[in-house]
C-alpha cells in the first residue's frame, strides 16, 4: 500500500503484524515517517527561529540475530529538520559488520551532515545535535571529534564575538572533561551545565581538569544549593533563575553570598516572558557582582516584546536600560496576551 503511493518504508512482515506489541510500536514510527514524506510537518520546536535554526537528529539501527539477540550489522544515520519541523535531508552511513567499522562510518556521516546543514540552511544561527537514543561513550567521542572540525569558529568570528557552549547536565565526568578539552582551542567564554545540577565532587574534578570557565545555576535553589559550588570555587560564574532559585529576595541573598568569594553572577531568564526578564534586570542593577542577563527579543523568542504596552523594549548592542516606573516598570498589553494565550487555557486576567 505504501509503495503504491510512492512511499518507501521499513519492511512489514506477517510476523510483525501478528505480534501486536511490536506492531503497535512500529506502526507509530511508520506513520510518522510516511507523514513527513508526504510533506507533513510533524512538530514545531517552541522558542526557535524557523529560518535560523536547524536540528540534526542522530540515530542508529542494527540487524539482530534472533537467537543470540546480538547485533550482526550496524548503521548510523542523521535526519535534518528546521525548527518548524520541515524536513531538509537524511544521510545514511555505510552498513558496518563490526563496531569499529560502524564508528568510522558514523564519524563520516556526522561531519558530512554538519557541512550539508550549512549549505541547505541559508542564514543558520543555531545548529542543534539531538540524540533521541542514549549513546555509548565511543559514540559520544565521535560527536566531540566532529565538533573539533568546527574549531575554526574563533577564526571566523574574530575576537569581538564571544563563544559559549550550552549543555543540559547530560554528561558524565569523563565525557565532560573530554568535551572541555575539545573546545579549549576556541577560548570559549564558558561551558554551561556540563554535569548534573546537583553538586558532587565531579564538579571539582572537572574544574581541576580544564581551563574552560564553568557556569551553572539555572535550576539550583536558594543559597544552600549554591553554597557548595561557591565554597569549593568550582564555578567561574553562577547563573540563578529568579523563577527557580528563590525569587527576587532569594536571588539577592545568593548574590550577596557569591560576592564573598568575588564570584560574578548573571541571571538566567531564557525563553521567558517580559515579566521575568524585567525582574532579572532590576536584580542585576542591585548587585555589585552582576555581569549579564541571558535573554533575547525578536522572532527568536516569539516577539515577546509585544506584550509590553506602549513602546516596545529594545536591546541595542547587548545593552538594555533598567526599566523605569512602578513595580517592575512593565505595563502589560492585555490584547496581545489574549491573542497569544496557550490553546486550552482560560484567560487569567
Amino acid at each position: 500500500m505504501l509503495l503504491q503511493e510512492g512511499l518507501l518504508s521499513q519492511h512489514i512482515t506477517v510476523e510483525l503484524i501478528d505480534d501486536s506489541s511490536k506492531f503497535e510500536w512500529s506502526a507509530a514510527n511508520i506513520a510518522l515517517a510516511a507523514f513527513v514524506k508526504l510533506k507533513g510537518i510533524p512538530w514545531i520546536l517552541a522558542g526557535k527561529d524557523p529560518d535560523q535554526d536547524l536540528i540534526i537528529g542522530l540515530g542508529r539501527a542494527g540487524l539482530y540475530d534472533p537467537l543470540t539477540r546480538q547485533a550482526t550489522q550496524f548503521i548510523g544515520f542523521t535526519a535534518c529538520f528546521s525548527a518548524r519541523g520541515i524536513f531538509k535531508f537524511v544521510s545514511l552511513a555505510d552498513v558496518a559488520d563490526t563496531r569499529e567499522e560502524y564508528l568510522n562510518a558514523l564519524r563520516r556521516v556526522v561531519v558530512s551532515s554538519l557541512e550539508k546543514a550549512q549549505q541547505v540552511g541559508g542564514n543558520v544561527m543555531s545548529l542543534t545535535l539531538h540524540m533521541p537514543k542514549e549513546m555509548g561513550q565511543d559514540e559520544d567521542a565521535i560527536i566531540v571529534e566532529a565538533a573539533k572540525s568546527y574549531a575554526n569558529l574563533r577564526e571566523a568570528l574574530g575576537d569581538d564575538i564571544d563563544i559559549a557552549m550550552h549543555c543540559t547536565g547530560q554528561f558524565d565526568t569523563r565525557s565532560a572533561i573530554g568535551l572541555c578539552k575539545a573546545i579549549e582551542p576556541i577560548d570559549p567564554m564558558w561551558i554551561e551545565d556540563p554535569l548534573t545540577v546537583r553538586y558532587s565532587e565531579a564538579w571539582l574534578e572537572l574544574k581541576r581538569s580544564t581551563r574552560v570557565p564553568l557556569l551553572a545555576g539555572e535550576k539550583v535553589e536558594l543559597v544552600e544549593g549554591f553554597r557548595p559550588y561557591l565554597d569549593n570555587q568550582v564555578l567561574a560564574m553562577i547563573h540563578p533563575d529568579v523563577a527557580y532559585s528563590g525569587g527576587i529576595t532569594g536571588c539577592r541573598k545568593i548574590a550577596d553570598y557569591a560576592a564573598l568569594t568575588r564570584t560574578p553572577m548573571g541571571m538566567h531568564s531564557g525563553p521567558c516572558s517580559l515579566i521575568r526578564f524585567y525582574a532579572s534586570m532590576h536584580l542585576g542593577a542591585a548587585m555589585q557582582n552582576f555581569f549579564k542577563v541571558e535573554n533575547a527579543l525578536g522572532a527568536f523568542r516569539g516577539n515577546k516584546e509585544k506584550m509590553a504596552q506602549g513602546p516596545e523594549p529594545v536591546v541595542r548592542k547587548s545593552v538594555f536600560p533598567v526599566p523605569e516606573g512602578p513595580g517592575l516598570g512593565l505595563d502589560l498589553n492585555e490584547d496581545w496576551l489574549r491573542a497569544h494565550i496557550a490553546s486550552g487555557d482560560t484567560w487569567w486576567g
